[in-house]
């Protein structure tokens, strides 16, 4: 099941190679998580207008794709303060969608479906280049195929983007979401990453430290000041999330089931990242001697190591190699919990908790 809707999709897209579509975009959204972080940081995020934000001139339309329309045009009528609907359908297969236009805190662009419950699907790579900045992307299928290309899905250079309520997967053949940090490509900074489903990114099965998707992760974080919440993630490739470089992440709150594993700080010194209440359970691989399937663990390589970084009041079970491994230091655990959290059909993917689960006060707190 989706969010508050009767249906289950796909993944969209990633980096800048060859011919890319610069695209424009939608309207105001607004956020309701589980999670305590920053008002600040979620309204920035989110596209609700902050305290003191100029307000635009411009009055925002509404714009609706109709099956089989061009999505490129359609994308292009669209500015500062607009909501994009497609009706169901699918949209810019193999495209890849670089998109360069910017909203503004009070008027974000929006992208989204005409039909909630029969949501539009996305069949495309979407890059949010430097710049484009307040993006607010929901209610969608996002379902690239990355067929041997080994581009994310989706990769974030720009700051204050949200994605919500969206399924995103890429029918396992490369990582989801990339939240970048590249002196060409741009900074994400203020990504929002709100109730979701995040699954099947990498190539499976994962045998050695070599296979393609050992590399391939639902989330991966080097920009700044990533929130991420609410989120099932399950059945990617290596890591549900990796930490990569990322400062001053909030990961709070997320199912993350399945995985090859479920959630890593390091390298590249990250630090002051926050990850708590949330369930990680049953990481594995096919690896000889596992691969790092721990439930959440370090590594720094020959980079420095991280600071700041702390792991409280997950609950954490059924982890291949291990539930929680310090030893490669830079974070620190605290009263995290062992324990079955008893979900009623994982195999159905239905990660909500039987009563009296000792997991009640982590994972996904509301399907709203």
């Amino acid at each position: 099941m989706r969010y508050g809707v009767q249906a289950a999709g796909a993944a969209a897209a990633f980096l800048m190679a060859s011919a890319v579509l610069a695209v424009g975009a939608f309207g105001q959204g607004t956020v309701e998580i589980g999670a305590a972080v920053q008002l600040s940081a979620l309204r920035a995020a989110s596209g609700l207008p902050h305290k003191h934000a100029k307000k635009t001139r411009r009055s925002s339309h509404i714009h609706v794709l109709r099956r089989n329309g061009d999505l490129r045009s359609f994308l292009e009528k669209l500015r500062p303060g607009d909501v994009g609907k497609l009706a169901p359908g699918v949209y810019g297969s193999r495209l890849k969608l670089a998109l360069v236009r910017t909203g503004t805190a009070a008027a974000p662009i929006r992208l989204t479906s005409l039909d909630p419950v029969h949501p539009a699907t996305i069949a495309a790579r979407i890059v949010f280049q430097r710049g484009a900045d307040h993006w607010v992307v929901d209610h969608l299928d996002l379902d690239w195929n990355a067929r041997g290309q080994n581009y994310p899905s989706i990769t974030i250079g720009s700051e204050h983007v949200t994605l919500r309520y969206d399924d995103i997967q890429n029918q396992n053949t490369s990582i989801c979401i990339n939240a970048i940090d590249d002196p060409s490509w741009g900074t994400a900074k203020y990504t929002l990453i709100d109730h979701n489903r995040i699954h099947n990114c990498g190539v499976r099965p994962v045998t050695s430290y070599s296979s393609s998707g050992y590399f391939a992760h639902g989330i991966y974080v080097i920009g700044y000041y990533t929130t991420i919440t609410n989120n099932y993630i399950y059945d990617n490739a290596n890591r549900g999330i990796q930490l990569r470089g990322s400062h001053g992440a909030v990961v709070e709150h997320n199912t993350i089931d399945g995985n090859g594993s479920g959630i890593i700080f390091g390298d590249l010194a990250a630090s002051g990242n926050t990850v708590a209440y949330n369930i990680i359970t049953n990481s594995a691989n096919a690896c000889s001697g596992g691969c790092n399937s721990y439930g959440a663990f370090s590594w720094w390589g020959s980079t420095a190591t991280g600071s700041a970084n702390s792991f409280h009041d997950n609950c954490v079970y059924g982890n291949q190699k291990g539930d929680i491994e310090t030893s490669d230091g830079g974070f620190r655990a605290l009263r995290n919990k062992i324990a079955d959290p008893r979900y009623v059909n994982r195999a159905r993917h239905d990660y909500s908790l039987a009563k009296g689960s000792p997991c009640a006060s982590a994972g996904v707190q509301r399907d709203d």
